[in-house]
């Protein structure tokens, strides 16, 4: 069993630039934020029903938060997933995997307009022992 910590983290607003790609020009924060759809409480459902504790981890007794950033884009599609601290080899993989399939958000706006908002989400690995509350 695992215990799940949803957190986006945002910081200023600010309107960051890269390459060519169109996920390169992102918002940090924004006027309106991206929502998973239904909210919070679905992506917690969606993460904890998605989610599976790699053997090699659990095996490892591995515990932890894995923060994995992408970028939520002005279409809601979640592009450009990548851990930015992670614990474990077999935990990152399996949060960037999760993090991935998610279906389309509703996407952030500024100025009345969609735009790419990078987000960072805390997914935090915790085994519980089954056989404490017996």
């Amino acid at each position: 069993m695992l215990g799940l910590l949803l957190v986006a983290l945002m910081i200023g607003q600010q309107a960051i630039s890269g390459g060519g790609n169109d996920t390169d020009v992102y918002y940090s924060g924004v006027d309106v934020m991206p929502e998973f759809p239904g909210g919070h409480a679905a992506m917690a459902a969606y993460i904890t029903k998605n989610l599976r504790y790699p053997d090699v981890a659990r095996e490892a007794g591995i515990e932890g938060k894995v923060f994995v950033r992408f970028v939520v884009t002005k279409t809601g599609d979640v592009a450009d997933v990548e851990v930015s601290k992670g614990i474990n080899s077999s935990c990152d993989a399996e949060a960037v995997r999760v993090v991935k399939a998610m279906p389309k958000w509703v996407p952030g706006k500024q100025n009345g307009q969609n735009v790419n908002v990078m987000f960072t989400l805390p997914i935090a690995f915790k085994l519980v022992d089954k056989n404490k509350d017996k």
